[in-house]
């Protein structure tokens, strides 16, 4: 516009110049040359200002219209702020849940290792049991020697009964060694269990760990978005579209790491269930298989009794029979040899209720057994069936 404006009114001065100096034809031709010229400038120049004008009223619209989104984008901006204050408190919150669980976690641990403890200290006084068991069936083993030896000596016992009795000592000794070998391997089943639940909860406490770092970022993250928002907010409109694209990208790793956790949260808790859902069911075919075993072991059990009663009858009889005969002896050598018979059935019948008593005992021993056995089934099925529950949840 300025410069159409210098061109014209070159154009004026050189005309008016021309228009004093000489009219020829020359001067006539370059006089309507520059008049074209002015003319085209003034064109011009009307067309520059049209253009101004429609700029500037379009520059008033944009100006309105700014105003006009400014006040949503503020109040957009205000709810967003209240928004992330709320994020910010389910943080915290979400935050001291993970420190409460990391608590109940250590609590856990504590109980299980009492728990394996108290364990531990059964095993160890079963297998002390198991020991003086097989002592006293070593003791009984010896004592039967020696008194196998001096009725083969007298002549007075019987050599069957001894040798039965032999045998079933021997058998008492086998089953206190085969008690002992159980009891040190339930013993090394505990310790790996006991194993196991540490790894587990070092993974629990390790996922807590995280969970609280996760946590930690978000809250610096909400914290740094409500701090830009306010920055963004006093300083003006202009840098709100980069702050939100940064804070939106902040939220996007934020949500990928959060995402990463629930994975790595939801894999252990999977891959933890099918661990312990697999040892339950193999516990619980183990306690299946023992309950078979101690089953046939009280039905052995109930035979050995029924041949002890047998025998106790029949050296009762025997008993009788000889005390019969000493009434009617004659001879002083027939009554002590009959005497001394006697005293040995006497002996023979004080073992085998010694024998009858223990094997009683160890009777009542393997039913309380077998009652733990199916008391701890139970509890495992429970256990099972909550497992499987938690693991439909997760």
């Amino acid at each position: 516009k300025y410069s159409a404006e210098k061109d014209r009114d070159q154009a004026q001065s050189l005309s008016d110049r021309q228009s004093t100096s000489s009219s020829s034809a020359a001067d006539s031709q370059t006089i309507a040359s520059l008049q074209k010229q002015l003319e085209k400038l003034e064109a011009q120049k009307k067309a520059a200002d049209s253009a101004g004008a429609a700029r500037e009223a379009k520059l008033e619209a944009d100006v309105k219209d700014e105003k006009d989104a400014s006040a949503p984008r503020e109040a957009k901006m205000g709810a967003t702020i209240d928004a992330l204050r709320a994020q910010l408190q389910t943080l915290a919150d979400a935050a001291d849940e993970a420190a409460y669980d990391k608590t109940a976690a250590v609590g856990k641990h504590r109980a299980d290792m009492d728990a394996a403890g108290v364990r531990e200290d059964e095993l160890m006084r079963q297998l002390k049991d198991a020991v003086d068991q097989k002592h006293v069936a070593d003791e009984k083993l010896e004592k039967m020697s020696s008194d196998t030896a001096s009725s083969n000596a007298g002549g007075g016992a019987s050599s069957d009964e001894v040798e039965a009795l032999k045998k079933e000592i021997i058998a008492l000794k086998e089953k206190a060694e085969k008690d002992m070998s159980d009891m040190q391997e339930q013993a090394e089943e505990e310790k790996k269990w006991a194993d196991e639940s540490i790894q587990r909860l070092q993974e629990e406490l390790s996922l807590l760990q995280e969970q609280a770092a996760v946590l930690a970022s978000g809250k610096r993250v909400a914290e740094e978005e409500i701090r830009e928002m306010k920055n963004a907010n006093q300083n003006g409109t202009d840098l709100l579209g980069e702050v939100a694209d940064e804070l939106l990208v902040q939220q996007v790793e934020q949500l990928k790491a959060e995402q990463q956790l629930s994975y790595n949260i939801a894999e252990t808790m999977y891959r933890r269930l099918d661990a312990d859902n697999q040892a339950l069911q193999e516990e619980l075919e183990a306690l299946e298989t023992t309950k078979k075993e101690v089953d046939d072991e009280l039905l052995s059990r109930d035979h050995e009794m029924q041949k002890l009663q047998s025998s106790l009858e029949n050296e009762q009889s025997k008993c009788e029979s000889l005390q019969a005969k000493l009434k009617e002896a004659k001879t002083p050598q027939s009554k002590q040899e009959d005497l001394n018979n006697i005293r040995a059935q006497k002996e023979q019948m004080a073992k085998l209720l010694r024998d009858l008593e223990h094997v009683t005992a160890e009777k009542e021993v393997a039913t309380k057994r077998l009652e733990w056995e199916k008391a701890t089934k139970r509890e495992l099925r429970q256990k099972i069936f909550g497992l499987q529950e938690h693991a439909d949840t997760a």
